[in-house]
């Protein structure tokens, strides 16, 4: 299972919706940023780029990653330190579906998606899927990832 939450976090990429009043449309600049990053966050992942990675993540204490209602990860060293456990030899590779981005506020982006990770070939890969969410927030330089969740879907289909 801690397996399971490790490859959630890994692989993640999207963001944390609230109630209230919808955010305004995104503009074509901010949706084409947004995808950009993700689409290095995803290339950082799956060659395994820390260092990338670590400047991808805020990282002045605001950061959580939450998965199937439990806060799994409080820093972004935490999320690394789940990416350097998998094993080198093993490929990462995820599939995303239905990716939606919506504006928050000034500086901000949530992205959702649902995913499918692999990890590893052959019969001993490992696989899940989900839905992620990812607060994404835009600083002087690039976006940064604020928090996260992932949760996966049930046996019993709740």
């Amino acid at each position: 299972m801690r397996k399971t939450l490790r490859v959630w976090v890994v692989v993640g990429v999207v963001g944390c919706g609230g109630a209230g009043e919808a955010a305004p449309a995104l503009s074509d600049r901010v949706e084409e940023e947004v995808a950009t990053f993700l689409g290095s966050y995803l290339t950082a992942v799956e060659t395994r780029d820390v260092a990338l990675l670590r400047t991808l993540y805020a990282d002045d204490g605001r950061f959580q990653w939450i998965e199937d209602g439990e806060v799994r990860y409080r820093s972004p060293d935490d999320v690394l330190a789940g990416l350097t456990a998998l094993p080198i030899d093993a490929a990462i590779r995820t599939e995303y579906d239905g990716r939606g981005i919506a504006r928050v506020g000034n500086s901000g982006a949530r992205v959702s998606t649902r995913f499918h990770p692999v990890i590893g070939e052959g019969p001993g890969a490992f696989e899940c899927g989900g839905m992620m969410t990812m607060v994404l927030e835009r600083g002087p330089t690039d976006w940064r990832i604020v928090g996260g969740h992932t949760s996966s879907a049930r046996q019993d289909g709740r």
